[in-house]
């Protein structure tokens, strides 16, 4: 009798295992079926997007997210295709949740400077550059919008902390091997910069005049 009791243990041990093997096994398919159910949603957005359908590219997107919520890619993408309809607020909250699930994700953060920036939400917009200068210290974009917001709300001496560090930045690269509109940029920027310091010294020297008169 203990010898078939035993033995009856076993045998539902065994069937235990095989029933839990078999469950692990039914979830990875399933979850190999999500992924891929979800990368072809992402793909046909893609294709909408591309033909400037961005409604249809957002419908797309929507289901890829009642799959995998917390995909980054789907998150990204709905961010992006928001903010193509102007739908600023609600782009910005899915770059913002994107940035929550992958804190080092450049596109959202630059999405979020870029916003904040467009908004007049100076202060948003110069935390979220900062984000990424912390995570691109040699980021010329992050630089120069830091120095352009600065110089925007009168903050004088980090827009001139800015200038310097962008200057810096760009002798380290070769300019020259830079695409076109990459070089029309920093043309510009190296432009505006010069205007800008035009006007620090001024704004310096009345300053040191008023300094000096207060004697």
């Amino acid at each position: 009798m203990k010898r078939f009791n035993c033995f009856f243990v076993v045998c539902l041990l065994v069937l235990g295992c095989a029933t839990s093997n078999s469950a692990v096994e039914d979830s990875d398919l399933n979850r190999s079926s999500d992924i891929a159910l979800v990368r072809q949603y992402i793909q046909k957005a893609k294709s909408s997007g591309r033909e400037e359908k961005y409604e249809e590219a957002l419908e797309y997107l929507r289901k890829a997210e009642k799959i995998m919520p917390d995909e980054e890619d789907v998150l990204l993408g709905i961010g992006f295709t928001l903010r193509k309809l102007g739908l600023y607020e609600d782009a910005l909250a899915y770059f913002n949740k994107t940035a929550e699930v992958n804190p080092y994700a450049l596109p959202a953060l630059g999405s979020i400077a870029e916003i904040n920036r467009d908004l007049k939400r100076f202060s948003e917009a110069l935390k979220a550059y900062q984000n990424i200068l912390d995570l691109k210290p040699n980021d010329d974009i992050a630089i120069a919008n830091l120095a352009h917001i600065n110089f925007r709300i009168k903050a004088y001496e980090d827009c001139e902390k800015f200038i310097l560090l962008y200057k810096n930045v760009i002798e380290n690269k070769n300019v020259y091997l830079m695409n076109q509109r990459d070089q029309e940029r920093i043309k510009k920027d190296l432009d505006r910069f010069e205007v800008y310091m035009t006007v620090i010294e001024k704004e310096r020297s009345k300053d040191e005049n008023k300094l000096k008169t207060s004697f």
